[in-house]
């Protein structure tokens, strides 16, 4: 594609001709959609077609993203998911904001409270990988949109709106708010508008029953805790999965692996969204039960059979003849008419084509007999069943493959009943079609064996059907119906006696496989086939979900996302099943978790980004304190969103707890700590660390030339240049106690060392201490019988006073002493709390008798105006007002559950409590949620119906 090898003019004219305007529906108000309009070129020509696009709007720099299409982007990158759209000679038109468009998310208006927004664009033609089409254009409103903006707030008054002007209907969500109502001007029309209602809950089910709809939202003064809750979906393989355009949708399945031959219990289908990390149920009203089969498998309980339509979900039991049908997003399931259905059969041949569903063959499922030689079709528009004829078809056969090409169904192999009635494996080809309702034979035969037919290693590309990995020398076959011909595929890398319980997708381009078990083994190994050249490449492994059978794949249309599954080569009930998975990008070989937290982690690292919250590291809660285990990995959190994502995992730190960590402002830099270990006696200390970057989800190790010493238990601070790192202890839970540290810096990955004489005396070394960054210096404080400040420019230790500091002659008795900078000093508790001047190096009395008492971990955050500190007890929460020197408590309405162990994060607005145990035992692990708390309330606007 011809983008940055064209000059800049000629980008202008004809590859990006990018118009702007707001969309308006009728009457008067300003939607929040925008209307993009530009031209795409392909090696000089107007391309035509449907183009894979994405979109952001950035700032004039492009390196703050206000908005993307699916909420992905950050700092101007290209988002993950795309948008296909039809361009003719090279023209393309989107509606930026469109929810019907699959992977469009809303277009908040608060988007355009910044004063120069532009559009940015990526395309690709689906064969060459995504480019960015500069320049970006700046959104120029229209006429309309200009005037609205001029409009003071509470220039509109009741004696300006019409009788009847505002109702329930023309508002649209979040378009009222306090700050653009003048006083009185909606309530002279209440009654007549129907009213509008104020609730707390954003879901009020009394009044959505009552016909009310929620218009909008906003704040009032009050303290409140809400909390974020992520759990992962109950394990299941054997399902079936499919990709709804925004969503991937998970039916059927097996429950949480149970001893063989047990009765297996229905699980509810869930529905994915990969832009939120969201998992939501399925209709549950009228549900079938869908237990075992979901039609991914062969054999006698092989009964349901599930498809998707592009809108609905299909099932259908072959053995009890019923079945029903729903919308992702309704609620409830309808029934299927029964009139004029197949009889009941098992392992049938059974494909959805646009007209109905093709249901043929199979086995009988009482008594003896050969397989069945007819069948019916189902017909989505009318709900009826009607016979599939029986002149010429193939003999009888269950157990094979059906295929819709677009014109008619491929009936492919299956299993037949010999002379002496003995089962034979068949392996000729058949077609099937529903306009004229006839049958035709294509091939004879393949030329091999098609063995057993995995449905799942079964694709249509458009132009031939592929089968997969069905010998060890061969990797398969394809199959021309024009043509009329098998063709053995091109071996598949590597050494397979039989690929078994693996997934399938097609891109458009390759088939993707992936997973199964090969030679015995569980593989989580993967393959492209390109059919075009008959050629195969592997997958990366590099954070490929771990290796499973019989789990799920869907194509979104730029990449797969592979989930749930079972961990053992037996059969279904044998081994665990799954409830992780992985998404693989074709355009850069890349895998991605779909993975969320189970437990909270105890004593983790989390730093707020601007964005997300970044948490890494720390214990596991799920044994006792004498046999602590360090955690690695880690996940990111939008707390807007709700979008919970793993960190990558390469080139990360090895598991740790207690790790020096600071955020550079693009970086989190962690260093040192506690290693994995079982015992605490063997606890080892490291002496190495990563720098993660959130932007490239990218880990990059730390020089270890010149770095401390390996030690735990150390002080970090950030200067903003340089991470200083001071104190700790020695390796393998020595008594040794440092007085050193190391300055390092991200730019040059570079240590430098640091002082350690006070004047012509030796430092004193500590543990439990902690460090404040005043903008200038380092202030340390607690551990030893000083308190300490390091002047980095001048690489010079002094002494700060005690006198007055919140403080007997000694800190050493006051472990894990607690500090912050508030702007206005160092808030410090060391018996009491004191707040230091380091400019007059002297302390402030403070009140003690509402002040929180001394635990052995109380976060605090600065909000820019108080303190703000929970030490983990439903009456614990307190906030400290610099200014009038006092701490108040927190209402304790709502709070959390009691916890130790936990961090807390301010993101400007609100305090998130990350990780934590139940106080007083780490043998219980909470259930991952992050509590958080804000000095504002939410409140709900509801609409009334209009009264005549």
């Amino acid at each position: 594609m011809g983008t940055g090898k064209v000059p800049r003019s000629a980008i202008l004219n004809s590859l990006l001709l990018l118009t702007v305007a707001f969309a308006h529906p009728a009457g008067a108000q300003v939607p929040h959609r925008v209307t993009l309009q530009g031209a795409v070129h392909v090696n000089s020509q107007p391309f035509s077609g449907i183009g894979q696009f994405k979109f952001a709007l950035v700032d004039p720099t492009g390196t703050v993203t206000f908005w993307s299409h699916d909420g992905s982007s950050h700092r101007g990158l290209e988002p993950v998911s795309a948008i296909a759209l039809p361009v003719s000679e090279g023209a393309y038109t989107v509606v930026l904001g469109d929810t019907q468009l699959p992977n469009m998310s809303e277009l908040p208006p608060t988007v355009f409270a910044n004063s120069n927004v532009h559009a940015r664009v990526w395309f690709s033609d689906g064969v060459q990988p995504f480019q960015h089409l500069p320049p970006d254009e700046a959104l120029i409103p229209s006429a309309y949109a200009m005037m609205s903006a001029q409009v003071a707030a509470g220039a509109v008054g009741s004696t300006q709106l019409a009788e009847g002007a505002v109702t329930a209907s023309k508002l649209a969500p979040g378009a009222v708010t306090p700050s653009a109502l003048a006083d009185g001007a909606v309530l002279s029309n209440l009654g007549k508008s129907g009213g509008l209602v104020v609730s707390t809950s954003p879901t009020n089910a009394a009044l959505l029953a009552s016909g009310f709809r929620k218009i909008g939202s906003t704040t009032v003064e009050g303290e409140n805790w809400r909390s974020i809750d992520r759990q992962s979906p109950p394990p299941r393989s054997a399902h079936r999965a499919f990709w709804s355009g925004t969503e991937m949708l998970v039916v059927g399945g097996n429950p949480v692996a149970t001893p063989a031959n047990t009765a297996l219990t229905a699980l509810p289908g869930l529905r994915f969204d990969p832009r939120l990390g969201t998992w939501l149920p399925l209709p549950t009203n009228n549900a079938p039960l869908l237990p075992r089969s979901a039609a991914t498998s062969i054999g006698d309980t092989d009964d349901w059979r599930i498809e998707w339509s592009g809108s609905e979900i299909l099932a259908w039991n072959l053995r009890s003849r019923t079945g029903a049908r729903c919308y992702p997003r309704g609620t409830e399931w309808r029934r299927l008419s029964t009139a004029n259905t197949p009889s009941p059969r098992t392992a049938a041949f059974t494909v959805l084509t646009p007209r109905g569903w093709f249901v043929w063959g199979g086995w009988p499922t009482t008594g003896s007999g050969g397989p069945r030689p007819d069948g019916s079709m189902y017909l989505l528009d009318e709900d009826t069943w009607t016979s599939i004829p029986t002149n010429g078809a193939p003999s009888p056969r269950g157990s094979g493959i059906a295929l819709w090409t677009g014109t008619q169904v491929l009936v492919i192999g299956g299993q037949g009943l010999g002379s002496g009635d003995t089962a034979v494996l068949l392996n000729d080809t058949w077609s099937y079609d529903p306009t004229t309702a006839t049958w035709n034979r294509l091939h004879s035969g393949t030329g091999q064996s098609l063995g057993y037919l995995d449905p799942r290693l079964a694709l249509w590309t458009g132009k031939e059907a592929l089968l997969f990995a069905s010998s060890s020398t061969s990797g398969g076959l394809k199959f021309d119906p024009e043509e009329r011909r098998w063709t053995a595929l091109a071996p598949m890398p590597g050494i397979f006696s039989a690929l078994t319980g693996a997934s399938a997708v097609w891109t458009g381009k390759e088939a993707l496989i992936w997973g199964g078990y090969a030679s015995g083994e569980l593989s989580r190994r993967g393959f492209a086939y390109d059919p075009t050249r008959d050629v195969w490449r592997e997958f990366s492994t590099a954070e490929a979900p771990t290796p499973r059978r019989i789990h799920s794949a869907v194509w979104t249309g730029t990449q797969m996302m592979v989930w749930g599954g079972n961990d053992s080569t037996g059969f279904p009930n044998v081994g665990t099943d799954l409830s992780d998975g992985g998404i693989y990008r074709p355009t850069d070989n890349r895998w991605l978790a779909i993975e969320f937290p189970k437990v909270q982690r105890n004593f983790a690292t989390a730093v707020w980004t601007g964005e997300e919250i970044l948490v890494w590291g720390g214990s596991s809660s799920s044994v006792p304190q004498s046999s602590t285990y360090s955690l690695g990995g880690g996940y990111r959190l939008n707390p807007k969103t709700g979008h919970t994502r793993p960190l990558s995992t390469v080139n990360a730190p090895t598991p740790r707890a207690g790790a020096c960590a600071v955020w550079t402002g693009t970086q989190l830099i962690v260093w040192g700590g506690y290693e994995a270990t079982v015992e605490s006696q063997n606890r080892q200390r490291a002496g190495t660390g990563s720098r993660y970057d959130p932007v490239l989800d990218q880990w990059s190790s730390i020089n270890t030339d010149g770095a401390p010493s390996i030690r735990g238990q150390a002080s970090a601070v950030w200067t903003g240049t340089e991470m200083i790192v001071w104190g700790g202890n020695s390796l393998n839970g020595g008594t040794g106690i440092f007085n050193t540290g190391g300055r390092y810096s991200p730019a040059n990955n570079q240590w430098r060392p640091m002082s350690t004489t006070l004047g012509a005396l030796p430092l004193s070394p500590r543990i439990g201490h902690c460090a404040v960054w005043t903008g200038r210096e380092m202030l340390v404080w607690g551990g030893g019988t000083n308190a300490l400040r390091y002047l980095p420019t001048a690489d010079a230790w002094s002494a700060i006073s005690l006198k007055d500091a919140p403080a007997s002659s000694t800190l050493s008795y006051a472990p894990n002493p607690t500090a912050i900078w508030t702007d206005n000093g160092m808030l410090a508790w060391g018996g009491k709390w004191g707040l230091y001047d380091p400019s007059t190096d002297t302390w402030r009395v403070i009140a003690q008798a509402t002040a929180p008492t001394w635990n052995a971990n109380l976060p605090m955050v600065w909000t820019g105006s108080e303190v703000l500190a929970w030490n983990g007890t439903t009456s614990g929460a307190h906030r400290y007002d610099p200014v009038a020197n006092v701490w108040n408590r927190m209402t304790p309405t709502d709070a959390p559950s009691a916890r130790n162990g936990h961090a807390v994060v301010w993101t400007g607005d609100t305090a998130i409590v990350v990780g934590g145990y139940v106080t007083g035992s780490r043998s219980e692990s909470l259930t991952f949620s992050m509590p958080i708390y804000s000095r504002t309330r939410p409140l709900y606007i509801y609409g009334g119906i209009s009264m005549p």
